[in-house]
């Protein structure tokens, strides 16, 4: 997901996990998982070409691609 739109639609067609960039901020994490209902980082991408320079939440340059999900 490259917008907060597309990923809080990801999360409510289906359970699962978004791929999206982030900046490393605890703060923004808490606004993700406030937003999607839930969603938090689950596990740092560290092997593929990052989907964007921006962070999904907060606009700030990406430090982190990441898988996000919610726990069930």
């Amino acid at each position: 997901a490259v917008t907060m739109d597309e990923m809080v639609e990801k999360f409510k067609a289906n359970r699962g996990f978004v791929k999206a960039c982030w900046c490393g901020d605890p703060e923004c994490e808490g606004e993700v998982k406030y937003a999607t209902g839930g969603a938090a980082t689950r596990c740092l991408i560290e092997d593929e070409e990052m989907i964007s320079d921006k962070c999904i939440w907060c606009g700030k340059p990406a430090k982190h691609m990441v898988y996000w999900g919610k726990s069930y």
